[in-house]
């Protein structure tokens, strides 16, 4: 039972990492351009 529940868990923490890491990028670029805008 452990063995499916790793393989769903772990790609689901991975999407996460990177949907984070992309918003956390496009935030930084929003901040970086109105920190030039100014």
């Amino acid at each position: 039972m452990f063995v499916p529940l790793q393989e769903t868990v772990q790609p689901g923490i991975i999407d996460a990492a990177g949907y984070v890491i992309t918003l956390g990028g496009i935030l930084a670029t929003a901040l970086w351009l109105k920190f030039l805008a100014r």
